[in-house]
């Protein structure tokens, strides 16, 4: 029993020694000008953080590409260690070797972080390696001069036509999952859609809340302003297995995209910017939205939508012709005097026909008042 207390006395002076010692370098230390911040990586939840949280980000970010186990850190609470902890997490999609558990104890005024890791220093830079180029060979031939809607639109088109969804995949839940594997839930592939947009000065945000299960999506800021986009979602698929792009959640506001989608609270996201205009939203930018037009924007008629649609789905291959409607009143007059009819059908086949498609089926949504047509 003597040996046994000796023995815990003995390890508390050690820690107690070792912490004294990490803070004195703490206190001197900043992160190494060495280190640099891997591309595709945000810094938007650093900027919601308290100076004090902000400091511990700033000593923790280099720990995890060096694989360092121990941190010291000032004195942090548990809230505000958790706080940093989400922020760093949602700002590094290229993270996936660190566990997701953690333990920390507060000693002598400091707070000492443990992590443990999946890789080592060496396998960690030949990942990001491998990460690199893998996002040079998935979109390196979008241009990047393009307008950041563009860019946006094109990856999104791009992860929804070659990126399977795949409760199954090795790495589902993973970046690697959907750039290397190009199978992954939506995690990884929101993951996907941050990194690549970040990599490209668009500032892209992880979400992570629920549908009718578990589920993550990004927000996309695009001349200064946030909007809402579920990359995973934009894979439509049909009963038959045919596959499509759908754009009812590219860039949307917050009053559609909250019907289906809501966010966890701050316990596991960082706080989360207002997503309310619809400036750059899929269906405004490219034509496709009908409208009865106000003082900013012009009226656009169903037939002008359709045709818009159908230049869309030329240039990018689609496989559908999809429009919107501005607000539920009017979606609810055009569905019954020319959508029901069948007037707009006939109209939607003229145009798929001249491009050597046919029209499958059509689909309405409610929630986001998106008409669909489906082509082969």
């Amino acid at each position: 029993m003597k040996q046994r207390r000796f023995l815990c006395i003995l390890c508390c002076f050690w820690l107690l020694a070792a912490l004294l010692a990490g803070c004195t370098l703490a206190e001197k230390e900043k992160p190494s000008d060495s280190f640099r911040l891997p591309a595709g990586c945000s810094e938007y939840g650093r900027r919601q953080l308290s100076d004090s949280e902000a400091q511990a980000y700033d000593q923790i970010l280099p720990a995890l590409f060096e694989g360092k186990t121990t941190v010291f850190l000032p004195q942090l609470g548990e809230e505000n260690l958790r706080r940093v902890m989400v922020a760093l997490f949602a700002d590094l999609p290229v993270v996936s070797w660190v566990e997701n558990e953690y333990s920390f104890a507060s000693l002598a005024g400091r707070t000492v972080l443990w992590l443990s890791y999946e890789l080592d220093q060496e396998e960690i830079a030949e990942h990001l390696i491998e990460l690199d180029q893998a996002a040079e060979d998935f979109a390196g031939d979008i241009d990047p001069s393009l307008p950041a809607f563009d860019q946006a639109h094109l990856i999104y088109d791009r992860l929804a036509e070659e990126v399977a969804y795949d409760l199954d995949a090795p790495r589902t839940n993973e970046l690697a999952g959907a750039l290397l594997d190009r199978r992954a839930t939506c995690k990884g592939i929101a993951q996907a859609y941050q990194y690549l947009l970040e990599r490209r000065g668009i500032e892209a945000l992880m979400v992570y809340g629920e549908t009718s299960q578990p589920h993550a999506w990004n927000i996309v800021r695009l001349e200064g302003v946030y909007y809402l986009a579920d990359p995973t979602w934009g894979n439509g698929q049909v009963a038959d297995g045919l596959r499509y792009v759908n754009h009812e959640y590219l860039l949307q506001d917050e009053e559609r995209f909250s019907a289906t989608h809501t966010p966890f609270d701050e316990g596991e996201n960082y706080p989360l910017p207002e997503c309310f205009s619809r400036a750059q939203n899929y269906f405004v930018r490219t034509g496709t939205l009908v409208s009865e037009g106000d003082g900013e924007q012009a009226a656009c008629t169903l037939e002008e939508a359709l045709t818009s649609a159908a230049r869309q789905n030329a240039a990018h291959g689609g496989k559908t012709l999809q429009i919107a409607f501005a607000d539920p009143t009017l979606a609810s007059h055009l569905m019954e005097t020319r959508i029901q009819t069948g007037d707009a059908d006939q109209l939607a086949r003229d145009l798929a026909e001249r491009q050597g498609y046919r029209v499958l089926g059509r689909t309405y949504s409610e929630t986001t008042q998106t008409l669909s047509y489906l082509l082969e």
